[in-house]
């Protein structure tokens, strides 16, 4: 039996359901977001960095109001750009495009499998193994994903994080630099980056919004080779990004792929709700579509019927 099926934490909520004959176990991570249309005209305190966010919102009721509400906002590297103010509809039209490009790049990749050790050992018992059995011949999974709730600014409730949104005056191709705290309108299209002949596609958003998928201890979720990068006293400003492809290609990368560094956010939150003090285990969908993973000894006995000896 799940131990905790919903948890609200000031993080990110999640929640598990188990599987039923033919449906998988399901974890959600959902992650309260304020979006917030950056006002162009509004800079931040004296001496304060330049990228540091003001919280200052504009919605112009006209595109000719948005049109002229302008200023200069700057991106992660301190570099300027003119900005415009985000007229109403438009900034709605953006956020609801804005959730489906997050989740879609999320989504549909992660699945985790349950550790083998008992009760005994500090692992599951053997009702609790069963809740993620759909079928004898599938392996025992979970299947994750995230979920984002848009707060509007009315509402009383408190996000887990804020994110200003740039609305750039004219086309920039990209190269505003964004982080985790300020994005631009261009962010929920696709980029394309080259690396050692190799080629890279990720959608910023997603990659902003997975920093916010921090511990409680955490600021944010670092990039997938940033502590090795730091430890190895590397100079070169990509190798927090990956140094090699199989790093490059994770979301927190320059990616799209969701890797177990990626994983580390359900990884760390399913041991919660099920109370097992072993680590799952992480898998992608195609492993087991492709029927890469086998089914466990553990599975194959109580699907048999077989005394397992973890009650």
């Amino acid at each position: 039996m799940i131990r905790q099926p919903a948890i609200k934490s000031d993080n990110y909520d999640s929640v598990i359901h188990a599987a039923t004959p033919g449906q998988p176990a399901t974890m959600t991570i959902r992650l309260k977001l304020r979006l917030i249309a950056r006002d162009p005209a509004a800079q931040p305190p004296p001496g304060s960095a330049r990228r540091t966010p003001v919280w200052v919102e504009f919605l112009a009721p006209t595109p000719a109001a948005a049109a002229a509400r302008t200023g200069i906002v700057f991106d992660a590297n301190g570099k300027p750009f003119r900005c415009r103010g985000w007229e109403q509809a438009e900034f709605n039209a953006f956020k609801i495009r804005f959730k489906r490009v997050v989740e879609t790049a999320w989504n549909n990749q992660l699945i985790l499998l349950p550790p083998e050790p008992g009760p005994e050992s500090g692992g599951l018992s053997d009702a609790a193994w069963r809740d993620f059995i759909s079928s004898p011949g599938v392996p025992a999974h979970v299947r994750c994903g995230l979920e984002i709730e848009l707060l509007d600014g009315s509402l009383a409730a408190t996000p887990h994080s804020r994110m200003e949104v740039a609305r750039l005056a004219a086309p920039a191709n990209q190269q505003f630099r964004s982080r985790s705290l300020r994005i631009s309108n261009e962010d929920l299209d696709v980029k394309i980056r080259e690396r050692d002949g190799a080629t890279y596609r990720q959608f910023t958003a997603a990659h902003e919004v997975g920093h916010r998928l921090r511990s409680p201890a955490e600021d944010f979720l670092e990039h997938v080779e940033a502590e090795e990068a730091e430890a190895d006293g590397a100079t070169d400003k990509h190798a927090p990004y990956g140094r090699v492809a199989g790093k490059r290609m994770a979301m927190m990368g320059i990616g799209s792929l969701v890797t177990r560094y990626d994983a580390i956010p359900w990884l760390r939150r399913i041991v919660t709700h099920t109370g097992s003090l072993f680590e799952w285990d992480y898998a992608h969908r195609v492993q087991l579509e492709r029927r890469q993973l086998p089914v466990s000894p553990r599975q194959n006995a109580l699907v048999n019927g077989t005394v397992s000896g973890h009650p």
